[in-house]
């Protein structure tokens, strides 16, 4: 149990560690992520010194459940905190347009095939 603990709290660290801030910086939410960081960071460390005590069965689901989640959000604890994260939910939800339609996406921007030239040798 020691070692699966160490594992999904490496998991963890490994996770938010690597992750790159591309949007705005919010610092309670950035407090959050280093604290989470740092705790599971202590697991592993306590684990490999061998002072951790055995976790039970619901301590290593509620890891489990938190490192799925820290990896479905790819690693932004910003869409864990916020209660309108677009982490599970459809892109009319995320566009705030319930009931109406969302026009289809250009596949292709560039010219079209006919405009192409193409070279004969």
């Amino acid at each position: 149990m020691l070692t699966i603990n160490a594992i999904i709290c490496s998991l963890i660290v490994l996770r938010l560690a690597l992750f790159v801030r591309t949007g705005r910086h919010r610092i309670v939410i950035s407090i959050c992520a280093y604290l989470i960081t740092v705790a599971a960071g202590v697991e592993v460390i306590l684990t490999v010194y061998g002072v951790a005590t055995a976790p039970s069965y619901a301590e290593i689901f509620l890891k489990a459940t938190l490192c799925i989640a820290i990896f479905r959000a790819r690693g932004n604890v910003a869409h864990l905190l916020q209660p309108n994260s677009r982490l599970g939910t459809s892109t009319k939800e995320q566009n705030g347009k319930f009931g109406q339609s969302i026009p289809p996406r250009p596949k292709y921007l560039g010219p079209k095939p006919s405009e192409l030239k193409t070279k004969h040798r």
